[in-house]
């Protein structure tokens, strides 16, 4: 992810999720919500 695409999550409130995407259905529980790494929050939760 470069700086842009980081910036632009910071300034619309979107969440990012840094995961193993190597791991077998990781992405999948990403996108359903299901935390499989580190959540990184405007809020800080």
């Amino acid at each position: 992810m470069d700086t842009t695409a980081t910036s632009m999550c910071m300034d619309n409130d979107i969440d990012l999720v840094v995961f193993n995407m190597n791991e077998k259905g990781n992405i999948i529980k990403a996108v359903r919500g299901e935390i499989t790494g580190t959540v990184i929050s405007k809020d800080g939760k």
